[in-house]
């Protein structure tokens, strides 16, 4: 179990920014306690806290591809990983051991389609540079979670929702009347509806 956060925003809000995202670590912690690592890219900013599975010291994250312009986080396990490897990128150069550093390079070879190829339980983002487009996926049955919010110009993406709401970015969180009505009929919130007003759970396509 890892975490992932990002938020992508105006260049004039370094300041927000910057602490938002520490925060947004900070909240999310208990999800990856091994390393909390960071990246920044003019107006984004990017945080992963990782629990060490596959690939160990050699498996961290945000992962970048050759060229620096592709930015990976992955929470999750991708378990067709060494055949996508033999298969596909038999003449890719993989810079860790991690399972998840497939998303990348299968992203180089088959654009948006390469989640088709994906087996496994994951929630990733993908950031690329010379796009500027950020890209977030789940699995396809949703196992694992990711959350999101456009707001005042920002857009921020995390594995949890307090870590949302604990950034510097709302100031008046609100409650979702119907999506409390559907956590007391149906267990949860039907997608892409939260508790919480402007904050979405990531629909699965």
């Amino acid at each position: 179990m890892c975490s992932i956060n990002l938020i992508y925003g105006p260049l004039s809000s370094s300041t927000t920014l910057k602490s938002s995202i520490k925060k947004m670590a900070q909240e999310t912690t208990h999800r990856g306690p091994d390393s909390t690592n960071y990246i920044r890219d003019k107006n984004l900013v990017l945080a992963i806290n990782r629990l060490q599975i596959v690939g160990g010291l050699k498996g961290q994250q945000p992962i970048l591809d050759e060229k620096r312009n592709l930015i990976l986080m992955c929470n999750g396990e991708i378990f067709n990983y060494k055949e996508l490897k033999t298969k596909y990128l038999k003449f890719h150069r993989f810079t860790t051991t991690s399972d998840v550093e497939v998303i990348l390079h299968m992203y180089e070879e088959f654009g948006e389609k390469c989640i088709n190829y994906l087996e496994g339980q994951f929630a990733f983002a993908l950031y690329n540079k010379s796009k500027q487009q950020i890209i977030i996926a789940r699995d396809q049955y949703g196992i694992l979670p990711l959350f999101y919010s456009i707001h005042n110009d920002f857009f921020i993406a995390s594995s949890e929702i307090k870590a949302i709401v604990k950034s510097d970015i709302f100031k008046n969180i609100e409650f979702d009347e119907m999506g409390l009505a559907e956590t007391i009929l149906f267990y949860g919130p039907i997608r892409p509806r939260t508790t919480f007003k402007n904050i979405n759970q990531h629909i699965v396509k």
